[in-house]
């Protein structure tokens, strides 16, 4: 029972692994969509929109860094980090276009 046990919570760990890790990337896709819209809101000229896809975009990337260092792998972890710098660099000019 104890090896049956062991192999459950074994296999719970690595579905919850897989789960963290296509919740993190879905996310990252979810926020650079974000700040696509952000932008094409701010070419129509509404402001508002704008600032609010800005702020959403910026709330994705606390969630992401918030679960980010449980992914166990490294490598995916270093992936995601990739793409996390990328989507602040992002962030960050769009946030540049709105103050203009």
């Amino acid at each position: 029972m104890d090896h049956d046990l062991a192999r459950q919570i074994e296999e719970t760990h690595r579905k919850t692994q897989q789960t963290r890790l296509q919740f993190l990337t879905t996310e990252l896709e979810v926020c650079f969509s974000t700040i696509d819209f952000g932008t094409f809101e701010l070419e129509q000229g509404n402001r508002d929109m704008a600032d609010k896809e800005a702020l959403l975009a910026a709330r994705g990337i606390a969630t992401i860094e918030k679960f980010l260092p449980e992914l166990d792998d490294a490598g995916e972890r270093h992936s995601i980090q990739i793409r996390l710098d990328k989507l602040r660099q992002s962030l960050e000019a769009f946030e540049l276009k709105l103050k203009k």
